[in-house]
């Protein structure tokens, strides 16, 4: 079991607790006898449901699924098709576990909004039935070029923005990949890219309804998310508001490298500095 657990940890998926660390629940690790083809090969378990009361699974709530039916399989069946299995070793690693729909969509808002220094009207909209897709951002409004040294950058046309100077009708801002950031913005707005049901002149950020149908973002679930957030975070969710993410990624931009003055004709950043 220690060979295991050391070969998790150097392909990064198990780090060992810090002495500050809040631990929110304790899993059961076990280890069983698997034979093979006359090969005895040794799996580990994570049980994140056991002890009882006190296992991962007991801290979160769940949401109840279930596996497909052999009837599910069949109604799929058409005349000249085959079927095919495919047995994955280590499936946790090639196919990921799927995150909430909100949590994918808010997270991927709010580093966009901190980096691009975007108000909460360029990433949500007071209401659903507000949203215009001539005023708000679309998926379409939304690409991936692929640089020469092969990394990823994403460009966000900005077509309607009280911020927008200079008499320019359209404004596009870009962001380059950080392998390895958990905060990086374009991996964010990949996955947003990949999910599906959504098409091109859609709203790039949205939810889903208790019916499971899609609506844009509004600034009440995005503050509300972000707010639920700062609080597990153990920050006081009554401190930050909507346009915490413009103030903030200005103000970290400015720490990272003062902007130079406009010149004539260029639009006017004196607004960003540092918050009081």
């Amino acid at each position: 079991m220690q060979a295991e657990i050391l070969k998790e940890k150097a392909a990064g998926n198990v780090v060992e607790v810090r002495m500050h660390w809040k631990v929110q629940g304790i899993s059961a690790v076990g280890i069983v006898e698997r034979e093979r083809k006359g090969v005895i090969k040794f799996r580990p378990v994570w049980d994140y449901s056991r002890p009882e009361d006190v296992g991962v699974n007991s801290r979160i709530d769940l949401v109840k699924e279930k596996f497909a039916s052999v009837k599910d399989a069949y109604s799929l069946l058409r005349p000249g098709l085959w079927m095919a299995k495919v047995d994955l070793t280590a499936a946790y690693r090639s196919v990921p576990v799927a995150a909430r729909f909100l949590e994918i969509v808010v997270f991927a808002a709010m580093l966009t909004a901190f980096f691009f220094f975007f108000r909460k009207d360029n990433v949500s909209v007071e209401k659903a039935d507000a949203w215009n897709p001539r005023g708000h951002l679309v998926r379409a409004d939304m690409s991936f070029p692929v640089l020469e040294e092969g990394a990823r950058q994403v460009d966000i046309r900005v077509r309607h923005s009280k911020t927008i100077q200079a008499g320019e009708r359209y404004h596009t801002v870009r962001a380059v990949e950080v392998p390895g950031s958990p905060i990086c913005v374009v991996r964010a707005l990949w996955r947003i890219g990949q999910l599906p049901n959504l098409g091109p002149d859609g709203p790039l950020f949205c939810t889903e309804d208790a019916k499971g149908r899609l609506k844009p973002l509004t600034h009440s679930v995005f503050v509300a998310v972000f707010r639920k957030l700062a609080a597990r975070a153990g920050l006081d969710p009554a401190a930050y508001t909507g346009h915490s993410f413009r103030r903030g990624g200005a103000t970290a931009a400015f720490r990272l490298q003062p902007p130079p003055a406009p010149s004539r004709g260029e639009p006017d950043r004196s607004w960003l500095k540092p918050e009081a």
